[in-house]
């Protein structure tokens, strides 16, 4: 029997599959129980997912993938009640890509709860968001911005980036969520190049073959 090796493919499909499973071991479950719900066998199920999203939509891999990390721990089955009971469906965040309620339809809820659709959609957002903000903010970096925007709306993050009030809530709006933003565009971007260093070490490990 041949014994054929690894492709580039199956490489970087691995090494993204490590990448989700370091984060999911990382944290902790919001119960405290120390497990998190993500396993191997789903890790290795979301990679070639993740990679097709980025690739579909011609965002950058690890950019995405710490979208992910920071939105859900790339936890399908992610849902934040945002201090709700959880019988409205509108108030709450769902699946791996965290979409509110509110924008989503009812089938679009039941979706959101779906990698493979939820991926997807999250990866033709953050394309969105990025030609967006090359174009409101040349001058800023557009993935930085993008993610702002995707945390805070489009129009929150404009306010931030451009230091003015919220046109209805004033400055004490503007400053919350100023902190707010900046602290989640931080994480991203943190998770970002932890991504990039493992994603690079795959291509040079296959170089090497």
């Amino acid at each position: 029997m041949t014994v054929y090796p690894p492709t580039g493919e199956e490489r970087l499909a691995s090494r993204v599959a490590e990448c989700a499973l370091n984060v999911a071991v990382d944290y902790l479950r919001p119960a405290g129980d120390g497990i998190h719900k993500i396993a191997p066998r789903q890790a290795w199920q979301l990679a070639p997912v993740l990679i097709g999203a980025a690739r579909d939509h011609d965002v950058p891999l690890a950019y995405l993938m710490g979208a992910v990390a920071q939105e859900s721990r790339f936890d399908p089955a992610a849902t934040n009640f945002n201090h709700t009971d959880g019988m409205d469906y509108t108030k709450c965040y769902w699946g791996i890509a965290q979409f509110s309620g509110a924008n989503l339809s009812l089938l679009e809820w039941k979706l959101a709860m779906d990698p493979e659709w939820a991926l997807q959609r999250m990866a033709s957002v953050y394309r969105m968001l990025l030609d967006w903000s090359k174009v409101k903010f040349a001058g800023s970096d557009p993935l930085y911005v993008a993610t702002m925007a995707y945390n805070q709306g489009r129009t929150g993050a404009a306010l931030i980036v451009e230091r003015k009030p919220h046109p209805t809530k004033g400055w004490v709006w503007t400053v919350q969520h100023t902190l707010l933003g900046h602290k989640h565009a931080k994480a991203v971007m943190k998770f970002r190049a932890r991504f990039d260093a493992m994603l690079a070490a795959s291509t040079s490990d296959a170089e090497e073959v």
